[in-house]
Order: structure tokens, then sequence, then C-alpha cells
């Protein structure tokens, strides 16, 4: 088989392939505007049915920079629908950074796709695999990836037809794209006018209401009945006055699923301003709500680790990857440099004292009053890896 038969059917040109790849284009786009999964869905199903592939995801540039894997065929387990990295990790990221077709015969031989060994090689047994970005204007928007378990490599032919694929989607991905922006934007002005109107008005109106009842309380005659009225409605006002604050802070722009994401970012973005190690972050699976205490811990777990990179390992570069998994939520410092001393042993501490600072020795205090559990070892980079899990569900 040469390299242009691993793709093609009987007698198919390139000038065929290509009239192939702009007619889908044409009819997705006689579909009207899509929502970003369905044109992912549709996208990814017609190339994974075309193709003699394994795997094939679309993957979308969100706003923020970070790539989201918005739909895959042929994964074999759940870990890949939903995956969110950032933007210039794994060969989605290469292929975004590049701006171009990025190939590979051997994923795990790659040190760009060491964050995504275990999911894509260790579950999904994936060897060679390719990432063509989607581009318009010189805009990246998204990423196709194509994958293939077997030693068999991957032919130009299936890159060309994903590289004409990107081109006839392009537009339409864009417009998707705009349209889910403006959305957004839309719901965030509503609930910033609806947290405005709760703060400036309901809030202070039951604050007063709290406060007349108080004076009535004082001023009145010692009537019990009256009294006891009274103590009903300031206890009414205070439980009102809590749930409008409730209703403020969820109405605030970070969803409460995305903050120990942001947080995380946030963490990983002032340690990159300041150091000179290489930093990925990546995100598996389906967020979940964390209470702010938990936030604060993983997050806390990954800044120190990171702290212990820069003084320890300088020179080296760090992969941070949050999972959320059916039950359990973890967090993962992994680097390369020369790992734990001989004599290492992570001493469980009771609550530090006041101004003390034990660094992740109290972390491991810190996760087990979250219900969670810290786990230091080496890794197979000769670094060592940093482990902070806990089960949600119990909090």
């Amino acid at each position: 088989m040469t390299d242009t038969e691993g793709f093609r059917g009987g007698g198919e040109t390139d000038a065929d392939q290509r009239g192939s790849a702009e007619a889908f284009g044409t009819s997705l786009a006689s579909s009207g505007l899509l929502g970003l999964d369905v044109l992912a869905a549709k996208v990814a199903g017609r190339l994974h049915g075309a193709a003699p592939l394994d795997l094939v995801n679309m993957t979308v540039l969100d706003s923020d920079g970070y790539l989201t894997v918005r739909a895959t065929e042929g994964n074999r387990t759940s870990h890949i629908s939903g995956m969110r990295f950032a933007g210039d990790a794994g060969i989605g990221g290469l292929a975004v950074s590049l701006n171009r077709t990025v190939s590979v015969r051997d994923y795990s031989a790659r040190r760009e796709t060491r964050l995504f060994t275990d999911v894509m090689v260790v579950q999904e047994g994936i060897r060679g695999a390719a990432g063509i970005p989607i581009v318009v204007q010189n805009q990246p928007l998204g990423v196709l990836f194509m994958g293939r378990r077997s030693d068999e490599n991957i032919t130009s032919a299936e890159i060309t037809v994903f590289e004409e694929t990107s081109e006839a989607i392009g537009p339409l991905l864009l417009a998707s794209l705009q349209w889910a922006r403006g959305m957004e934007e839309a719901r965030a002005g509503e609930r910033q006018r609806l947290a405005a109107e709760l703060h400036d008005d309901i809030t202070p109106l039951l604050f007063s209401i709290g406060a007349a009842a108080d004076l009535a309380r004082r001023l009145l005659p010692a009537d019990a009945s009256a009294l006891a009225q009274i103590a009903s409605i300031e206890s009414m006002a205070s439980a009102a006055a809590a749930r409008a604050r409730a209703a403020v802070r969820s109405l605030a722009p970070v969803e409460a699923s995305r903050l120990l994401d942001q947080r995380i970012r946030a963490a990983v973005d002032r340690f990159t301003a300041r150091s000179s190690v290489s930093v990925s972050l990546a995100t598996c699976g389906a967020s979940v709500d964390l209470d702010p205490q938990t936030v604060d811990t993983l997050t806390a777990v990954v800044a120190e680790s990171l702290n212990n990179v820069a003084k320890h390992a300088a020179g080296s570069s760090a992969v941070v990857s949050i999972v959320y998994g059916p039950r359990k939520v973890s967090v993962v410092v992994m680097d390369d440099g020369p790992g734990l001393p001989r004599d290492f042993r992570l001493r469980p501490i009771t609550a530090p004292s006041v101004g003390e600072h034990y660094g992740l020795s109290s972390l491991t205090h810190r996760m087990a009053l979250v219900g969670g559990s810290l786990d230091i070892g080496g890794n197979d980079d000769g670094g060592v890896t940093v482990r902070a899990e806990l089960d949600p569900g119990t909090r």
C-alpha cells in the first residue's frame, strides 16, 4: 500500500477529496448556525466514519486560551470527552502553536505529549497521531486530532483529508464561537445586572427591616408575645439577607464548578511570571463544585509544589494536571528534576503554630482537614510527583 492509498476509496483523486470536504462544509452550512458541541460531533463522526482511524477528536480553543475536546469518536474510555488543557500542550497545542499539522509515529516518545501519556497511551492504546489546526484568517480556532492504535503509520492522504475538512469547517466554527461568546457575554451582563440589583436594593432593604425590628424590640414594653414576633421578624430578615448575599455570589462571573481550574491556573501564571521553570497545565474530566476550603487547599498544593521545583530542580519543567474522576478529584504536579533526596521522608504534622511554615508537610494536615490525602514520590522522568486526592462527595 502506498502513502496515498491509505485513505481513498477506489479511484478517488485529490480533487475528489477536496470536493467531498467542501460538500460536507456546504451541507453543514445549510443546517444553519450550529452549537459548538453539535458541530464538533458532526465533524468527528464524519471523519471517523470515512477513515480507517481508531480515534478522532475535535478540539476547540476557548477564549481563555484552553483547548477543550468537544467531540470524540472511537474512544475506549470517558476521560477524553470534555478534556480541557492549556493551548500549548500536547499534539493539539503544538499544532496550534506552530500553526501547521503535527504528526508523530510514537505518541509516547514526544516530550510534548507526556502530560497525556496515561490517557492516550495506557488507556486508549494510541501509537501514531496527528493534529491539524483549524485556522481562519490566521486565527487559530481548534484542532482536528487523529490517532491509530496499530503500528501502521498515519498516511499523507489521511492528513490531507483532515486538512481539507479543517479548511471547509473553519468559517462555520468561527461563526459558532462568535455566537457562543456573544451568548455568554449576554448571560454575564444579565448576571451582573441581577447581582447589582440584589446588592444595591434588596440587601439594604432587608438590613433596614432587621434594624427596625431591633429598634422596636428595645423600645416596646416587655410583652412576651410582641417580643416573640419581633424576634421572628429579625430572624427572617437575617435569613433573607444571607440568601441574598449567597445569590449575589452565585451570580458572580466565575462558576463554582470552574473555580478550582481558574485558581490553579492563576497560581501557575503567577509562578511562571517569576520563574524560569516551564509549566504545562491540563484538566481532565467534567468540573465539579468544590467548597472554598478545598479549593484553597488544592491550590496551595500546586503553589508549594512549584516553589519546590524552583528551589530544588532549577532548569527543569513541570506538569500540573487536574483530574475529575467518577468519585475522586486529583491534583498532580510532576517535574523532571533530580528527584527526591535518598533520606527524604514526608513528616505528617499537626496544625502548625502561628507564623510557622512547614511547606508540603503542613499540607498533609490541610488535606486531611478536607478529607483528602497527599502523596509524594518519584516518577519515570527521574523527578518528583506530588499527588493530592479527595472525594468531593464526602465534603
